[in-house]
């Protein structure tokens, strides 16, 4: 089976920044494939990119609603320590 995986994922970027860049990166692939995803430790983290928690969960709910609406299946990675915030 032949795979392609398509990288988009910048180092330090939040999930205000994927929000800017969503129909970008998501017209790099067509459905179906899979998008995995892996946020909220810049958000939620690092002291230099924290964002409120509230606004980093409704980002990141509007994220998760737009990629399979778009036609992709979805796999999140999430920091353990993003999922004891109650997500």
């Amino acid at each position: 089976m032949r795979t392609t995986v398509i990288n988009a994922g910048v180092p330090g970027d939040g999930t205000e920044v994927f929000l800017e860049k969503a129909e970008e990166v998501l017209s790099l692939a067509k459905p179906p494939a899979t998008a995995v995803l892996s946020m909220g430790a810049n958000d939620c983290i690092n002291p230099h990119r924290k964002i409120p928690f509230a606004r980093f969960r409704k980002n990141f709910r509007e994220i998760c609603r737009m990629i399979p609406a778009k036609g992709f299946q979805l796999i999140n990675i999430i920091p353990p320590v993003i999922l004891s915030m109650n997500l």
